[in-house]
């Protein structure tokens, strides 16, 4: 798979499953600096019912997969998508 397949792929991925969250929305926070004490989250989903985004109320920014694993990890992209290759299990070819 190349890289922009990988990217696609890890986009059509189902969110709430990656991050354990369930069905409930909305959820606490899944970052670590954020104290969360009452649900402060969620997953919001494309109209196409594809590609979904992390929000976080208190930030109000939306963030992908990547942009969730990079906040949680404390990495950069490069890192992230290096650590969703292998939970994923995909071989990307250039």
């Amino acid at each position: 798979m190349t890289k922009e397949e990988f990217i696609e792929f890890v986009h059509h991925q189902d969110l709430r499953e990656f991050l354990g969250v369930g069905d409930s929305n909305p959820f606490r926070c899944v970052f670590p600096d954020h104290e969360d004490n009452h649900p402060s989250a969620g997953i919001l989903t494309s109209t196409d019912g594809i590609k979904q985004v992390y929000l976080c109320f208190c930030t109000a920014k939306p963030l992908d997969i990547f942009d969730v694993v990079q906040e949680i990890a404390g990495c950069d992209y490069k890192s992230a998508a290096q650590y969703l290759n292998s939970h994923y299990n995909v071989t990307i070819t250039d």
